[in-house]
This record gives C-alpha cells, sequence and structure tokens, in this order.
C-alpha cells in the first residue's frame, strides 16, 4: 500500500471534520452514499471527477485540489476522499513513512527573498469580519433552535458556511479566507450558486425590500433582521411574496 492509500485508509470522521468542518463533512458522507466512484490514480495521487469538477486528492490530503471556485477544503475534496476510501481495503494501522509527516531538510534550507508583507487590513478590521461571521452563524443557528421554526437543537451543526457576498471586494475575500469558502462582489452571482440554499441578509434597512425580492425570486429561503424595510409598504408586499417559498423564514 503505497502512501496516498495509507492516508486515505486512516483518514476518518475527526480528521476529515478537521480538514473542512461538521457541515461540510456530513454534506459530503449524505452525497457519497449516491455517488459512484469515477477515478484515476496517477503517480502518487487520485483524479476523481463528480459533479462536474475534477478533484486532486494527494498526499497530505490537506493539499488536495478541487476545480471549483471555492478556495478552501471543498465538499467536493471530502466526498471523494470518502469515496476514494470506501473502495480500499481496510489500512492495518502501519507507520505511514517519514517523509509524509516530516519536512525534507532540502526544503527547509530554501532561503527565499524577503517579501513585504501584504496585509490590506488592519488587525481591527479583520477582527470585526470575523465576529460578524460568527455572529451571522449564531443568529442562524437560534433561530431554527429557541426562533420561529422548530428544530432539534443540533440541527446548527448540519449549517454549512457556503459563501460570503460583500461589495468590497477586500472584505469579502478576507472573510472567504477566513472560513474557507467562495467570496462574491454581486448579490446575482451568489444566488446563482446551487450550492446556497439559505440567505442571510444583514445589510441596512433602507431599501432592502429590492435584494429580498432577488433572494426571493431566485427561490433561496431567506433570513434577515428587523427592522428588515423601513416602508411599510414594500414590507408588506415582500412578506407576501415570500409566502409562497417552499421555506418561508422570517
Amino acid at each position: 500500500m503505497d502512501v496516498i492509500d495509507k492516508q486515505l485508509g486512516i483518514a476518518n470522521e475527526q480528521s476529515l471534520i478537521e480538514l473542512s468542518n461538521k457541515g461540510i463533512y456530513k454534506r459530503a458522507l449524505k452525497e457519497s452514499k449516491n455517488m459512484t466512484l469515477s477515478a484515476e490514480k496517477i503517480h502518487e495521487c487520485y483524479i476523481v471527477k463528480l459533479d462536474g469538477e475534477t478533484c486532486t486528492i494527494k498526499s497530505p490530503l490537506d493539499e488536495s485540489q478541487c476545480s471549483c471556485i471555492s478556495r478552501g477544503m471543498c465538499r467536493h475534496i471530502i466526498t471523494a476522499i470518502l469515496l476514494l476510501k470506501a473502495q480500499l481495503p481496510q489500512y492495518n494501522g502501519e507507520d505511514i513513512t517519514p517523509e509524509v509527516i516530516t519536512s525534507e531538510p532540502e526544503q527547509a534550507e530554501i532561503e527565499l527573498p524577503d517579501q513585504p508583507e501584504i496585509n490590506p487590513l488592519s488587525q481591527d478590521t479583520q477582527k470585526k469580519i470575523k465576529g460578524c461571521a460568527e455572529q451571522c452563524l449564531k443568529i442562524m443557528s437560534g433561530i431554527f433552535t429557541r426562533g420561529l421554526v422548530r428544530a432539534e437543537e443540533s440541527d446548527p451543526d448540519n449549517f454549512e458556511l457556503a459563501a460570503v457576498c460583500d461589495q468590497n471586494e477586500v472584505l469579502a475575500h478576507a472573510c472567504a479566507r477566513e472560513y474557507h469558502v467562495k467570496a462574491y462582489t454581486r448579490l446575482e452571482d451568489a444566488l446563482a450558486d446551487r450550492d446556497i440554499d439559505l440567505v442571510t441578509l444583514i445589510t441596512g434597512p433602507n431599501h432592502r425590500a429590492k435584494l429580498l425580492d432577488k433572494i426571493v425570486d431566485a427561490g433561496k429561503a431567506v433570513m434577515t433582521t428587523k427592522p428588515f424595510e423601513t416602508d411599510a409598504a414594500e414590507a408588506l408586499r415582500i412578506l407576501k411574496k415570500a409566502e409562497d417559498l417552499p421555506e418561508f423564514l422570517r
């Protein structure tokens, strides 16, 4: 058994959650049960095709890549790992070769010329971005466990942050890198993403109905904060329109 097969053999739920997150792992596990493996082994990696994307599974696994627009460890990679693991004989637990878990001396001796650190955001701004994203996830979890929709307390674990959207490209990509998700600067592009099922809209309340119009027209479930619109007539109009959604959240 070669190195990549050993890596796949010892991969388990905990290690795959650490590579991605709990939501991505659960979604990948569910999807892998209804998929057939289409893979080709080239040297020390597997080329796996699924959902129109191509995954290159390497050793170590955290260096695996996917052709989708996600910059992090996406559900395609985790799904591919689960499919490959299911096809391999049970690994007996022997040690992985040292080169996989230690750095090569030659690599350690390479000296690169000094590069100026590119950090367009201050630490304070980065902290605010992270806090905002975490608060959004908590709000979503709270509504589903204690709000208008009844659900099991464990249901928030099934949420996966799929993308962030902001007109400010720097802020969008900074937040996306923090959470290893996609970044969008246009709402229309985000709504065209089939991986997104629910949108949390946290812009200011003025003229928010116009944005809600686009989300509802795209058939996405939507959650926003109150007051969600300062124009009473517009607020009533969008509420009536949203009631036609399969999943209606206020």
